[in-house]
């Protein structure tokens, strides 16, 4: 969709844990998403990096737990990059629900979410290349090459959840 919107766009994908390494997508993932003309080239899963923290300008979450592990291990410069998917979805507020323990029609469901979250950032990233083009300037989201802008949609999979427990360890 960020393409079809005029923007050069690099999406990543990775995991919280490392549990699915190097697996590829569900297949009944793989079917929406080709019902939906997105093609899934190669892709296989992957643990979140430090150097993810630098390379994108957004980390995206599907959940607020995913959100607090991702502040946990980041850089404290990069932080202010991590957000909420739904924080770009009109009228959706909490988390992706994860469609893995369910059917297609599942699946279905949260594409539908995720296309409102994308709409939702590719409106607020027009929005700030308008300002930038004004001579507006506001630190965040977009950098000046506007590459990427969005950029790790994580899976669902289980993470620490309280600081106490053991710590997540990157690579």
């Amino acid at each position: 969709q960020g393409s079809r919107a005029g923007f050069d766009v690099e999406v990543d994908s990775a995991a919280i844990s490392n549990e699915e390494c190097g697996n590829p997508p569900d297949p009944r993932s793989v079917a929406e998403a080709r019902r939906r003309g997105i093609e899934m080239h190669a892709h296989c899963a992957r643990q979140v990096r430090k150097s993810d923290f630098d390379r994108f300008e957004l980390i995206i979450g599907m959940t607020a737990q995913h959100c607090a592990a991702l502040r946990r291990l980041a850089p404290a410069s990069t932080a202010g990059k991590i957000h909420l998917f739904t924080e770009y979805a009109d009228g959706i507020e909490g988390d992706v629900p994860d469609p893995w323990y369910g059917g297609q029609k599942d699946f279905v469901e949260v594409f539908d979410l995720i296309d409102l979250g994308v709409d939702g950032l590719l409106a607020q990233v027009q929005l700030r290349v308008g300002d930038q083009r004004l001579g507006c300037t506001e630190p965040g989201v977009v950098g000046t090459d506007m590459r990427p802008l969005f950029d790790a949609v994580l899976k669902h999979v289980p993470v620490p959840k309280a600081d106490h427990e053991a710590p997540l360890q990157l690579q």
